[in-house]
């Protein structure tokens, strides 16, 4: 994305300006897409802290990346409009869904995930209300929703998406079919149209279960959930799903695994080689979430999909419950 900085006399921060303004990817955008980028990638920084504050996380690369971006933004900002705050409107991140600490799932989560400790093991995180996590643990009762459940505006911002597109604005290269197996890649085939440059449209509904590759206290906020269903054997819980689905939705096409998040003005923030499709991909403003996900694509392209309970027996074998009482 960008060429290291090589060390000199220039701040860092005024290397890494000149640096873009040699690579200006932005200089075509409209502003209030420029704008959204700088609320999208804050969002991805915030975190809620050990000590239940509201903060920046401890620097790693990942993090670093998103300073770059952020930097790179307001690079931009200041070649159009010139010195800070300039360009940018009142209220500038009003509505932005940044987690507050003061929120009251905030402390509770910090204490909960204290006590509970992370899995040293890679594991799957479910976050839910109470009630369905304990239903799930207690019965296996799983719901499985049509990605159009996801586009309804009554849903907070960290869950409202579109699942059926993924807009990008100035990727040089979109292949036209996924590199997937021969069989997966035919109905990916039909199930997807290629916009090169533009949009990467589902043309069907399909079913998807989400879950999360981390437990983090802002991931309670962020969803407003109050427990959370830790999968600590997720290869013995994904084939009972995958099991009880197919019982469901035989001869549909399963396509899972990380989610890969989509800077829509760079491409995939990991796996650049990978094509760009909506079951799959998501828009980076995501990306804190880590999201892994099952999704099942019909054989027959459809709008009309209701949601599916399926049913897996008990599942203290392979999970645990965090609820925040």
């Amino acid at each position: 994305m960008d060429e290291p900085v090589q060390p000199g006399s220039m701040p860092r921060h005024r290397q890494l300006r000149q640096n873009y303004e040699n690579q200006r990817y932005l200089r075509t955008a409209p502003w209030g897409l420029v704008e959204e980028r700088m609320r999208d990638i804050l969002v991805n920084l915030v975190v809620i802290t050990e000590n239940k504050r509201t903060g920046l996380p401890t620097v790693n690369s990942e993090a670093e990346d998103w300073m770059l971006r952020f930097t790179q933004a307001d690079a931009e900002r200041a070649l159009r409009f010139g010195p800070y705050p300039a360009g940018l409107r009142d209220g500038f991140l009003r509505g932005t869904p940044i987690p507050r600490s003061t929120h009251a799932l905030a402390q509770k989560a910090v204490e909960a995930l204290r006590n509970f400790g992370l899995p040293t093991a890679p594991y799957l995180a479910k976050f839910g209300r109470r009630e369905y996590m304990q239903e799930a643990l207690a019965e296996g009762s799983v719901l499985v929703s049509p990605a159009t459940r996801y586009n309804d505006s009554s849903l907070n911002p960290a869950i409202r998406d579109d699942e059926l597109a993924v807009t990008i604005h100035a990727v040089p290269e979109v292949p036209a079919l996924p590199s997937l197996p021969a069989n997966v890649a035919t109905a990916a085939r039909a199930t997807t149209q290629f916009v090169k440059g533009v949009r990467a449209q589902a043309m069907t509904n399909y079913y998807v279960y989400c879950m999360c590759t981390i437990l983090a206290p802002r991931l309670f906020v962020d969803f407003n959930y109050d427990a959370c269903l830790v999968i600590n054997d997720p290869t013995k819980f994904e084939a009972r799903l995958l099991s009880a689905m197919l019982a469901k939705a035989p001869k549909w096409t399963v396509l899972r695994g990380s989610v890969i998040y989509v800077d829509p003005f760079l491409g995939p923030l990991t796996s650049p080689s990978t094509p760009i499709g909506p079951h799959l991909h998501k828009h980076f403003r995501y990306a804190y979430q880590k999201e892994y996900r099952l999704t099942w694509i019909p054989p027959v392209p459809t709008w009309e999909l209701e949601p599916i309970k399926v049913e897996l027996g008990s599942l203290n074998d392979c999970c645990q419950l965090i609820e925040l009482t």
